[in-house]
């Protein structure tokens, strides 16, 4: 019987609940909306993400800060993500959501900022 993967942890970016509270806002306002339906459809997405981490490949690349974001389709969103491997602070690897977008905008990845590191990590790279 093959060993069961590891769930990682899962973090979300202060952003992220009011990207979905936007997301849920505007299928509310549409005649044919079922704002409950798509914010499940989110949360199934957010589960699948989990279980499966690197299903989606790398699509940008921030490499000063080290963090590579990929996406996934929920419904007609996206969810902006970042993997990082299992390491000694997170044994079973850790998956962060950066944003959720509507699927439609013209590039999903604007405006996801990383957060500035500790300052003792920017004394570390000269960047102080």
């Amino acid at each position: 019987m093959p060993t069961p993967t590891p769930i990682p942890d899962l973090t979300a970016m202060a952003r992220v609940s009011s990207d979905v509270k936007r997301c849920i806002d505007f299928v509310r306002r549409q005649p044919w909306g079922k704002p409950a339906d798509r914010e499940h459809d989110i949360d199934v997405a957010i589960e699948k993400i989990r279980e499966f981490p690197r299903r989606c490949r790398v699509t940008v690349r921030r490499r000063w800060r080290g963090v590579e974001l990929r996406r996934f389709g929920a419904a007609q969103f996206v969810i902006v993500y970042a993997y990082f491997r299992p390491s000694a602070r997170f044994p079973e690897g850790l998956v962060s959501i950066r944003a959720v977008r509507h699927r439609r905008e013209r590039n999903v990845f604007a405006g996801v900022r990383e957060p500035d590191p500790p300052p003792y990590i920017a004394a570390l790279r000269g960047r102080e």
